[in-house]
């Protein structure tokens, strides 16, 4: 766990029935808005049960630079309440719980996809790269919270962290208030990659997914060095966001 943190109580309720090693209740961790069906591009849930990776409509008319992109929760309360607690108010112990849930989901999704790959296509990424925060940010909140899920799927899934690779060059405001397109437009030309050891495939780590503007210019800035692909692990993903 992070940092050594051990569940007491579930994390929701307060029960102390918890099963080993997690954060939540059988009850609660039931009720979880987790991510169905959903975009296999974008990770946008969808409505109604399909099968296979589906696309959104989105996604059909202008694919996104990620190959696949996997998301544990919906961006809803309780999920929205917790990932805010852990974000401002260093509640790390949240994240490790929450962490724990995103890891089971991506070992099930990735196996889940096993049967389509090629025979020479690789089941797992070489690398896990969280998405940077500017140094300014950084310092003033304290921690980067895609750097520790990242850390935390690292150890789960056995997958080297490259925490160093990328960085975001300039202080960029707030993405909250925006729409995408100003999205798009605060966000462009802010990451610069600094690793040279040779990718093929990696995953890109973040906590929230909303318009997907932040881990789309990631991706691209990826590409550009030379990874042939680049997938997207985030732990929720927001639905009610008007895509362009």
């Amino acid at each position: 766990f992070l940092h050594g943190q051990l569940p007491v109580s579930c994390l929701l309720c307060d029960s102390t029935q918890l099963p080993l090693s997690s954060f939540f209740c059988e009850d609660c961790r039931q009720e979880l808005p987790w991510v169905g069906s959903a975009c296999g591009r974008c990770a946008k849930p969808l409505s109604g049960m399909t099968q296979g990776t589906p696309l959104c409509g989105h996604c059909q008319y202008q694919a996104p630079p990620l190959t696949h992109c996997i998301a544990a929760f919906r961006y809803q309360e309780p999920i929205a309440k917790l990932i805010q607690l852990a974000k401002y108010h260093s509640r790390l112990d949240i994240l490790t719980g929450l962490g724990l849930q995103f890891a089971e989901v991506i070992i099930q999704r990735q196996y889940a996809v096993e049967y389509s790959l090629g025979e020479n296509e690789r089941l797992w990424p070489q690398a896990l790269i969280p998405v940077p925060l500017h140094y300014r940010k950084l310092c003033y909140r304290g921690y980067n919270q895609s750097v520790e899920l990242a850390r935390l799927l690292s150890r789960q899934l056995d997958l080297p962290l490259l925490r160093h690779s990328s960085r975001r060059t300039r202080p960029t405001p707030s993405q909250t208030r925006l729409d995408t397109r100003q999205r798009r437009d605060n966000i462009r030309h802010a990451f610069r990659v600094n690793s040279k050891r040779p990718l093929e495939y990696v995953a890109i780590i973040d906590d929230v997914m909303t318009s997907g503007q932040t881990v789309y210019e990631l991706a691209k800035t990826l590409r550009h060095s030379g990874v042939l692909r680049v997938d997207a692990w985030v732990l929720a993903r927001a639905s009610d966001h008007k895509e362009p």
